[in-house]
């Protein structure tokens, strides 16, 4: 009976001795570690080029001294490897974006005391291959859920969004935490299918916009009735979007708010909308009718410039030849029918697809 319990002992020991490696292995390492970026530059040029992608990075751990990761990320570009980057330091407080080497990296995780990323929107605009971004639960500016990157302002009484990592892939929820979206925070963000906003979201873009700026795989998104404004840029370029509902609480549409959206064949504007902005709806080339509400006062410089199926328009309500563009707000001669005193006005005009500059229209 004694030899039996020495032999469960030393297996039970055995059996924690392995546990506590594992665990060791888990929370204090993250690949191989360096402490300079000459260790960093002689180990990666040592690692096989062509067995590495995007989808099996080079983990690594990099101790930095400095308060910025300028010299670390410099190595990275040149050595052409892609890596998955655990930053840890006390002196580190910004990351910036570094061009050719931000592009080999694939997810990064930032420590407690980092106070400053990039300085400028958009946050991690030159790292075309991240696919998330990881923030120590310490940190008391920056967090992550999911790999995406929120923030909280100066006064931290909100949360916004700033950035979703340009390779990650699939439809995403916003968290009802989140009250903003800042500037171009999914901007060029290529394999994003579709975006669910919350009610607790009240500004999308920040006061510069483009927050969805060139998602082209983005086919559906809601937009809540807590927006009151459709900033600049906001779904510009988004190819693959076909239809789009604006809520009722949305007053205005920024220019180039949904331009060369070419998959967009319909828009509901809501009667609340009272301004839509310069080359809003820019070469839309899929649109083919739109309806302006009642709601409406001003028509920016080519708002419905380029839109070449676009062949039916119904005007709800009365524009003034000062809010209303001369040029070219619609393709061919609509502006000018439309203002005409005997012909235009209220009504539904039509034209013939494609539509151009010498396209004629008529009223019904």
């Amino acid at each position: 009976m004694k030899n039996k319990l020495n032999v469960l002992s030393v297996r039970l020991l055995g059996i924690i001795a392995l546990v506590a490696v594992i665990i060791l292995s888990e929370t204090s390492c993250f690949g191989k570690s360096f402490n300079n970026a000459d260790e960093l530059k002689e180990y990666l040029d040592s690692q096989p080029k062509p067995a590495n992608s995007p989808d099996k990075p080079i983990k690594i751990t990099i101790k930095v001294n400095d308060s910025t990761f300028q010299s670390f990320a410099d190595v990275i570009g040149p050595a052409g490897k892609y890596v998955s980057i655990k930053l840890s330091g006390n002196a580190l407080t910004k990351i910036g974006s570094f061009h050719e080497g931000s592009k080999m990296i694939v997810s990064i995780i930032i420590p407690k005391n980092v106070t400053s990323i990039d300085g400028i929107y958009p946050l991690f605009n030159d790292y075309t291959n991240l696919k998330a971004i990881n923030v120590n639960s310490s940190n008391k500016i920056y967090s992550s859920d999911q790999g995406v990157l929120f923030f909280k302002p100066k006064d931290k009484t909100k949360l916004f969004l700033g950035r979703y990592p340009k390779a990650k892939a699939g439809a995403y929820t916003i968290p009802n935490s989140v009250t903003g979206i800042v500037e171009m925070a999914f901007n060029d963000c290529k394999s994003l299918t579709s975006v669910t906003i919350p009610n607790s979201v009240t500004n999308i873009g920040g006061n510069v916009g483009g927050a969805f700026l060139g998602c082209t795989s983005l086919t559906s998104v809601t937009i809540p009735n807590s927006v009151t404004s459709i900033r600049d840029r906001t779904f510009s370029d988004c190819t693959s979007l076909t239809s789009v509902t604006i809520p009722d609480s949305v007053t205005s549409i920024g220019n180039y708010a949904f331009s060369g959206c070419t998959s967009l064949t319909s828009v509901t504007i809501p009667n609340s909308i009272t301004s839509i902005g310069e080359r809003t709806f820019d070469s839309c080339t899929s649109l083919t009718s739109v309806t302006i509400p009642n709601s409406i006062t001003s028509i920016g410089r080519y708002a419905f410039n380029g839109c070449t199926s676009l062949a039916r328009i119904i005007f709800q309500g009365k524009i003034t030849p000062d809010n209303f563009s001369h040029y070219d707000a619609f393709n061919g001669d609509l502006s000018d029918k439309y203002l005409s005193r005997s012909y235009g006005g209220i009504g539904t005009y039509t034209t013939t697809a494609p539509v151009n500059k010498n396209s004629i229209w008529t009223k019904k």
